[in-house]
């Protein structure tokens, strides 16, 4: 595959990396590191740069657990905007809940994941819980959200379930993984759709597909999990070779 400029790009190992690891189907966390890792990670953070930065994400933590804080990460808020451009442009209101969530479950979840504080554990499984009541892929702004506003929240539930999935409660687990899997139909099927304007040349293809891809790796132990990364793949390939 080529670039315009001539430039080759290989996108197979990531590609081929994806359906392997949904072979192996590896217990949480898996997306960016595994609980093997977990030792040499913890011993990399007390050095530099990273203390600094994990320093900071602690910090930030502690700002989300806290309801007297102004960035307290509110379970009851999940829903809500703020932005005032939504009003004019609905098609964009996905982006600010999926990309408030994604700051919240990393950060959460990294600190949950680092230095088992179950406080934020249990925090970020609240919000996973909220959202699979609040922002299902039917409700109207979402419905209406571009498929690139539509894999921000994707991205956001597959980070934050693959770090926080021991802290969900049994019985809010099937919600959350429904949640997973509506958001990857949703964005899979349309990405399909002969007639969709956005494929395979805009970003919608990374954000919305890549977003359909994490989720499936987070759902990895999903009967439909191989079936739904192939797709990916299909969807990821036209977008490599086609619009690049």
């Amino acid at each position: 595959m080529e670039t315009r400029n001539g430039t080759k790009v290989s996108a197979r190992v990531a590609l081929l990396t994806l359906l392997a690891m949904s072979q192996a189907a590896l217990s949480s966390p898996k997306l960016f590191f595994t609980e093997a890792e977990l030792p040499a990670l913890k011993v990399r953070s007390a050095e530099a740069p990273w203390k600094t930065f994990l320093s900071n994400q602690r910090a930030l933590s502690q700002q989300y657990l806290d309801p007297k804080s102004g960035q307290y990460a509110d379970p009851a808020f999940v829903g809500k905007s703020t932005w005032t451009m939504s009003k004019s442009r609905p098609q964009v209101t996905a982006h600010e809940y999926g990309r408030r969530l994604t700051a919240q479950l990393e950060t959460l979840g990294m600190v949950y994941a680092l230095d088992g504080h179950q406080a934020a554990g249990l925090h970020g499984a609240k919000l996973l819980s909220a959202a699979a009541r609040d922002l299902p892929i039917a409700r109207d702004d979402i419905a209406k959200s571009y498929a690139g506003a539509r894999g921000d929240l994707a991205r956001a539930y597959a980070v934050g379930y693959d770090l926080l999935a021991p802290c969900v409660e049994a019985g809010e687990r099937k919600a959350v993984e429904g949640l997973l899997a509506d958001y990857i139909e949703n964005l899979l099927a349309e990405a399909e759709r002969p007639d969709i304007w956005w494929m395979p040349y805009h970003n919608f293809c990374g954000v919305g597909v890549g977003g359909a891809g994490l989720a499936s790796l987070a759902l990895s132990k999903d009967p439909r999990a191989e079936a739904w990364l192939k797709r990916c793949d299909a969807a990821l390939r036209r977008w490599f070779d086609g619009g690049f």
